[in-house]
């Protein structure tokens, strides 16, 4: 860049918050769950791998695969319709490089609180939990993962050693026009450090201006059967107009982790009031995209246990869409579900259930980009039915339910209601 960063600017960009660490000797044996519990709020507890498989091969498209957990707390449980929200974790090669680039970094095995100076008087930070780990905070609190803000790159100009960096990184800091054309190349915290090699910042300092990883949550897709769940996690993974390649962090992680590795999490309920009918003898109609199968999958699995246990459940009946039919989501288990499929054996030995308990389970599915077939979408499936969605819905009390993308509820939703 040609342009030259404001005089004046650089001369006040000292001028910033001053950041330092507290170290405390007490509870060294702090675990990162309490930690994660005193932030968040939450009861905070570790879910353990079990199993991991990948849902379809087509390499040429997003991943989705199923992980299964089990926990230890057996206090704790859910219904179909809940939510798990886990605490992904940053990669080893981004804090290790990350310590290399800070420095007066506290040791790993004393509790750190950040510290800020307001009017004279050193406070404790807001934006950080207090008595945490160093580590811990690397790893699971900041959020290292996302581009800096212009308020950082400010900073980072303040501690930037070569010239042209202080004032590449000053207008950027400035500037709004060079930052928006800048940001799109998504560099995230490390990669701009990377760039900007002469930086040399404190990590409380630096920690200071970072924000904290949120949880992510994802709608489990399991029925509870002792202390286990499941996930349907859609992969994210993309590259930048540059060349990056940028994996999604939470997706990231629960795509690389090994059987019995752990993860920090906490059992939710969903924020919309997502569950079954309290009669199962009611209609339910499922409606749903990609990993919005999801809950799905709660669901028909509890009404296959009503059904066992002797009650009268109703039609249930799944609308799925998806772009190819190797992509078709749990394909297997729900057609041996159904009344006049030929693999009702199979169903017999999964479920130990005589032919009079066989679940009414009926399955249609769109496929958007089947080679040899004309696209397909769930809202033309749903107009074609009208008139049985409309028996199930406004006459025999059923339910709808729509898991998805806004777009593809939306569009639904005028289907149903058109």
């Amino acid at each position: 860049m040609e342009v030259e960063a404001p005089v004046l600017y650089l001369d006040n960009a000292s001028g910033k918050k001053r950041y330092k660490w507290t170290m405390s000797n007490k509870n060294q044996t702090k675990s990162l769950n309490d930690s994660l519990s005193e932030s968040h709020g939450k009861d905070i507890q570790e879910f353990t791998l079990t199993k991991k498989a990948q849902l379809y091969n087509e390499p040429k498209e997003p991943k989705t695969v199923r992980v299964d957990f089990k926990y230890d707390n057996s206090e704790i449980s859910y219904e179909p319709g809940y939510q798990l929200s886990i605490f992904p974790r940053n990669p080893d090669e981004t804090v290790d490089y990350l310590k290399s680039r800070m420095n007066n970094n506290p040791p790993s095995d004393k509790l750190v609180t950040l510290q800020v100076e307001n009017d004279g008087l050193w406070e404790n930070s807001q934006d950080l939990p207090a008595a945490v780990f160093f580590d811990d905070l690397l790893y699971y609190f900041l959020d290292i993962n996302v581009a800096p803000s212009q308020e950082l790159m400010g900073v980072l100009a303040t501690f930037a050693v070569d010239k042209k960096e202080k004032e590449t990184l000053t207008i950027l800091a400035q500037d709004d026009v060079s930052y928006e054309e800048w940001i799109e190349e998504e560099k995230a915290v490390v990669e701009t450090l990377k760039e900007f090699e002469s930086v040399s910042i404190s990590s409380a300092i630096l920690a200071g201006h970072l924000t904290i990883i949120k949880p992510r949550t994802y709608s489990i897709a399991s029925s509870p059967q002792g202390q286990n769940l499941s996930l349907v996690v859609s992969v994210v993974e993309y590259k930048t107009k540059t060349g990056l390649t940028k994996l999604g962090h939470a997706s990231g992680n629960l795509n690389h982790m090994e059987r019995n590795m752990k993860i920090p999490g906490f059992i939710k309920y969903a924020k919309i009031p997502f569950r079954l009918p309290e009669d199962p003898s009611w209609p339910i109609i499922m409606i749903a995209a990609g990993s919005g199968i999801a809950p799905f999958r709660g669901f028909w699995m509890r009404r296959w246990e009503q059904q066992q246990d002797g009650f009268a459940v109703g039609k249930t009946l799944l609308y799925f869409g998806c772009r190819k039919k190797s992509m078709n989501l749990f394909k297997h288990e729900t057609e041996v579900g159904m009344k006049s499929n030929q693999g009702l054996s199979s169903l017999r030995w999964m479920m130990q259930c005589q032919d009079s308990k066989l679940l009414d389970f009926e399955r249609k599915v769109a496929f958007s980009r089947e080679p040899g077939q004309p696209k397909q979408y769930i809202q033309s499936l749903i107009t074609r039915d009208a008139a049985m969605l409309y028996d199930l819905w406004q006459r025999r009390g059923g339910y709808i339910y729509i898991c998805g993308k806004i777009q593809m509820a939306e569009d639904v939703g005028q289907a149903v209601l058109g």
